[in-house]
């Protein structure tokens, strides 16, 4: 149901919470400080949610008079830490013997871009997962990035959509991978509403691409 209230989910931010914090993601964490714009827009991001009237698709949108880019950022960051307590329910599950490929069932593998050689790295999913968190914490450290004076530049918009884009691959991961550790944990229904919320995020600004998202694409025609 694309409609579902969200309410029952929000009363913690991060979205939604796991109950179950894995240290070594967790580490990885980036706050937000209320009294900034950011802050303000998480503070009424979460009481439009915590209303039960709102859908999640309509409280991802921009509302009149916000600034677009402080608002991207601020869901970025959320669905960032989000993220990480979803992969951290499945940190124990996900070992270098089990993944030792970072895909999406057998279809879809993902190559780790290393910047210093400038070659496409084959790593196992942990190994990719932990680069990626720390390379997604050090894009929201930099001030030239996530500015966090307002002042946007043209970095923003490009590097947000390498952030989700590159995030997403956890998402189809744990889905092809992980389910069945999900499911028997009774936690689908949590994994279910982070990824409609982060999907719902990215859809309404087009921040990743069709032809990124089409390992989950029977997934998402689900939720359109």
């Amino acid at each position: 149901n694309a409609t579902e209230n969200p309410s029952n989910f929000a009363s913690k931010m991060p979205f939604w919470d796991f109950g179950k914090k894995n240290v070594q993601t967790m580490k990885f964490k980036k706050d937000i400080k209320k009294d900034s714009l950011m802050g303000k827009y998480k503070a009424e991001l979460k009481q439009t949610m915590n209303t039960g009237t709102t859908s999640i698709r309509d409280a991802i949108k921009l509302k009149q008079g916000m600034e677009e880019n402080e608002w991207i950022a601020m869901n970025a960051i959320e669905a960032y830490n989000t993220l990480l307590l979803v992969y951290g329910f499945v940190a124990e599950d996900c070992t270098k013997e089990k993944c030792k490929q970072m895909a999406a069932g057998a279809k879809y593998q993902y190559l780790w871009a290393n910047e210093a050689t400038g070659k496409a790295d084959a790593l196992d999913a942990p190994t990719y997962v932990e680069k990626l968190f720390e390379w997604v914490a050090a894009q929201i450290d930099d001030e030239s990035v996530f500015p966090t004076d307002g002042n946007f530049g043209k970095k923003f918009v490009p590097a947000v959509k390498k952030i989700l884009a590159r995030m997403f691959r956890v998402y189809a991961h744990i889905y092809y991978n992980h389910l069945e550790h999900i499911t028997k944990a009774g936690a689908k229904e949590h994994l279910d509403k982070c990824f409609k919320h982060f999907y719902y995020f990215i859809d309404e600004f087009k921040l990743v691409g069709e032809k990124e998202l089409s390992p989950l694409q029977p997934l998402i025609d689900q939720l359109k």
